[in-house]
C-alpha cells in the first residue's frame, strides 16, 4: 500500500504497522459494510481476528424469532401447516445450536481481545530463543534446515532476504540494503513484523517452510483486501508466538553482521555451515548458472576461499565475545552420520531430540532401491546422503580441482578438507576428503570416531 506524503511531496510505501493503523482509521469513519462490526484497536489481540462479525448472529436470532412466530401463527386446529412438525423441531434445534456456538465463540474471543492494545505486538509470554543459520549457496543448508525445522517447537523462515535488494548479491552492498537486511532478519528472529514490507513475503522461497507458506499465499490472493492481509499477519504472529524457537536460514546474510545481531538479541545463537568448497562451486555453477566452471572456476574459487578465510577470523572474534553461542558445522558430517549431526545441532540449540526426529532424519538420508530418486535440487528427499555428497567428484575436472586446491590451502586446513593428489583419489568413493578442522576449541564438535567407516584417509 502506498500514500501521498505531503511533507516530502512523494509516494511513500507503508510498513505493515502503518498500513494497519491507516486501514483501522478508515474503517472507524467508513464502515466496511453492512453486518460487520470493526473492533477498536484497544480490543484487538495479536492472536485473534481483526474483524468480529457479530451482526450475522443477531440477524440469525431475529430470523429465528420471526420464523417461530410464523410457524405458531400458521399452526392451528384446522390442520393448516405446510411443514411437518418433526422437521420444524429439527430445524429449530439446528438454528439454536448455531446461535449458541456463535455466542460461545464470541464469549471466548472477547476476553482475549482486551489483553493487547496492538494486534501486531508480538506475544513473548513463552520463553523463546533464536537460531540463525549462515552459509553459502549449495552448501547443504536445505538438508540442515529440514532437520532443524522438523521439530514442533520451531518457527522456520527460509531465505527472508531474497527480495530485499538487487545489490544483496554483490560483493559491496549499499548501506541502505545492509540495514534493511539486518532489520528483516531481526524481525524473523524476534517474531516482530510491525515494520516489515508486505512485498517481502511474496517471494516463492517462503513456500519452502510450513511456517510461512500461508502468509505467502494470503498476500498473493488478489481477492483479499488490505484488512484481510493484516489479519493474515496477525494469524502468522499468533502461530510464531506459540513456538519456542525462531529459526532463520539464509545464504545472503554476511557473517560480519552477526556481531551486532547477537548484541541486540541475547537469545540468539548462530550456526555457520560449511561444505567442501570444490563441491559448492560445482553445485553453484550447475544450479545457479551464473558462471561457467571451465572459464570462471579459478576466479570464483579465489573469491570464495578469501571470503572463507575472512569468515574464519570473524568466527574467532565471535567466539571470544559470545562463548557458547556460535557453532561451526560441516555438511559432510551430516551426510556421514546424520543422527549424530542432528543431535549435535539440537544440543547446541537447546532443542529436545526425540525418536520421531531420528526416524525422520533416517527417512531423508537413506533410500530404498524401490524408491524413485527425487530430481528437484532444492528438495531434501534424496536417494542417499553420501551419494549426494560425493556426486561432484564424478563430474569434476582433475586439473581444475588441483588449481582450486592451490588457491584454497588455508581454507582447507581451517575447515578440515584435504587436497586431491591424484585422479584416483578424486574418483574413489572410498577415499575421504575430510580431516580434522583447525578451528578454535569450543566452536566445532568433532563427531565420534568410526563414523567414516569404509573411507580411507591416506
Amino acid at each position: 500500500m502506498h500514500i501521498w506524503d505531503r511533507e516530502t511531496m512523494s509516494v511513500k510505501k507503508l510498513t505493515l504497522h502503518e498500513k494497519f493503523s491507516l486501514t483501522r482509521s478508515r474503517n472507524q469513519t467508513n464502515p466496511i459494510g453492512a453486518g460487520t462490526m470493526t473492533v477498536k484497536t484497544t480490543d484487538l489481540q495479536g492472536v485473534s481476528k481483526a474483524v468480529v462479525k457479530v451482526a450475522p448472529v443477531l440477524l440469525l436470532s431475529a430470523l429465528l424469532v420471526a420464523f417461530t412466530a410464523f410457524i405458531n401463527a400458521n399452526t392451528s386446529t384446522n390442520g393448516v401447516n405446510n411443514l411437518p412438525e418433526r422437521s420444524i423441531s429439527l430445524k429449530r434445534e439446528r438454528d439454536t445450536k448455531s446461535i449458541e456456538d456463535h455466542q460461545r465463540q464470541d464469549i471466548n474471543i472477547r476476553p482475549k481481545l482486551a489483553t493487547l492494545s496492538d494486534p501486531l505486538t508480538p506475544d513473548h509470554s513463552i520463553n523463546w530463543t533464536s537460531l540463525l543459520l549462515v552459509t553459502m549457496g549449495r552448501s547443504g543448508s536445505t538438508f540442515t534446515s529440514a532437520i532443524i525445522s522438523h521439530h514442533e517447537d520451531v518457527f522456520y523462515t527460509s531465505e527472508p532476504l531474497h527480495d530485499v535488494g538487487k545489490d544483496i548479491y554483490n560483493e559491496v552492498i549499499s548501506p541502505e540494503t545492509t540495514q534493511k537486511a539486518k532489520d528483516v532478519v531481526d524481525a524473523f528472529l524476534t517474531c516482530d513484523f510491525r515494520n516489515m514490507d508486505a512485498h517481502l513475503f511474496q517471494s516463492e522461497l517462503f513456500l519452502n517452510s510450513k511456517s510461512t507458506e500461508n502468509i505467502h499465499n494470503c498476500l498473493r490472493n488478489n481477492k483479499k483486501n488490505a484488512y484481510d492481509h493484516v489479519a493474515c499477519f496477525i494469524t502468522m504472529m499468533r502461530q510464531c508466538s506459540q513456538k519456542r524457537m525462531y529459526f532463520v536460514k539464509t545464504i545472503r546474510y554476511r557473517l560480519e553482521w552477526v556481531k551486532d545481531a547477537m548484541r541486540r538479541n541475547p537469545n540468539l545463537k548462530v550456526l555457520y555451515l560449511v561444505r567442501d568448497f570444490r563441491a559448492t562451486l560445482y553445485s553453484q555453477a550447475a544450479t545457479f548458472e551464473t558462471f561457467n566452471m571451465t572459464k570462471d572456476g579459478e576466479s570464483q574459487a579465489k573469491a570464495m576461499c578469501a571470503s572463507l578465510e575472512n569468515n574464519a577470523r570473524e568466527l574467532e572474534s565471535l567466539l571470544r565475545l559470545f562463548p557458547g553461542r556460535i557453532r561451526v558445522i560441516r555438511y559432510e558430517d551430516g551426510c556421514l552420520n546424520p543422527v549424530a549431526y542432528a543431535r549435535n545441532i539440537y544440543s547446541f540449540a537447546g532443542l529436545q531430540f526425540s525418536e520421531a526426529i531420528e526416524m525422520y532424519i533416517k527417512s531423508i538420508t537413506k533410500s530404498k532401491k524401490s524408491q524413485k530418486v527425487v530430481s528437484d535440487k532444492f528438495k531434501v528427499e534424496r536417494s542417499d546422503a553420501v551419494e549426494t555428497m560425493n556426486k561432484w567428484r564424478r563430474l569434476a575436472d582433475f586439473r581444475l580441482v588441483q588449481k582450486i586446491d592451490r588457491l584454497c590451502l588455508k581454507a582447507d586446513v581451517i575447515f578440515g578438507y584435504k587436497p586431491v593428489k591424484t585422479s584416483g583419489q578424486l574418483l574413489s568413493q572410498k577415499y575421504s576428503l575430510l580431516t580434522k578442522p583447525k578451528l578454535p576449541r569450543g566452536i566445532y564438535q568433532l563427531l565420534p570416531r568410526g563414523l567414516n567407516a569404509g573411507f580411507r584417509t591416506d
